[in-house]
């Protein structure tokens, strides 16, 4: 998949989005009696880039409304519907990726991929809900997935678009807590099998390119351009 928002000086403006689900690591999830929330992370491993990573990439996740079916086509265009509330801890959360970087977590190297904390509330949602995560059915009905997306750029800054690898062992939900004192982890991953696809915003009007909409009226009448 890819994500990221770029702007190109000849072809104007792309965005690039993710709808994905996010299925269960077995069944029979159990958080305990009085499971305590430390902190709920989005990672996102990054295999390649298109742009400036030197520039900060604004990323916002939402919680989908609408359910992914594996028996239905989704275009490059399709959207879902979604909550109001971005997820992100921080709500003007941006990052300059580091592509070709690995990223050391107490004494382990990971391949490069972003690490983005949501809302507590969010993580909340799942330890206070067991009962919903019983099998991925039953929980695809309870959490039918996120949308991940990039907010516009500021005026000079020209972004990256990001080659990602949902699917990927270092991809997915890590909810971290407590469970009678004892610190504990529960990954929520895309598995194989998880629907997923991308959506992609041009604006070619933004760009230089003789490909605009004047160029293409043009044409279609048959006034010639130089």
């Amino acid at each position: 998949n890819v994500l990221g928002f770029v702007k190109d000086p000849t072809f104007g403006t792309t965005k690039a989005s993710i709808y994905t689900q996010y299925l269960l690591n077995g069944n029979s999830v159990d958080f305990g009696s009085a499971p305590v929330l430390d902190s709920v992370v989005l990672t996102i491993r990054v295999g390649g880039f298109f742009g400036d990573t030197t520039t900060a990439l604004p990323i916002r996740v939402y919680e989908l409304d609408q359910k992914l079916y594996s028996d239905s086509t989704y275009r490059v265009n399709s959207t879902l519907a979604h909550k109001s509330d971005n997820l992100t801890y921080d709500p003007n959360y941006s990052v300059k990726p580091s592509p070709t970087t690995r990223v050391l977590i107490d004494t382990n190297s990971y391949d490069a991929h972003l690490r983005i904390r949501l809302s507590d509330e969010f993580g909340y949602h799942f330890l206070q809900n067991s009962q919903s995560m019983v099998n991925d059915q039953v929980f695809a009905e309870f959490f039918k997935g996120l949308y991940i997306t990039s907010d516009e750029l500021s005026p000079n800054e020209t972004g990256s678009l990001l080659y990602v690898n949902l699917t990927s062992s270092i991809s997915g939900i890590s909810i971290y807590y407590k469970k009678n004192g004892i610190n504990k982890r529960y990954g929520l991953l895309t598995k194989s099998t998880a629907v997923r696809f991308n959506n992609f915003e041009h604006d070619y009007t933004a760009g230089q390119s003789p490909m605009n909409d004047d160029f293409v009226s043009e044409v279609i009448n048959g006034i010639p351009v130089n």
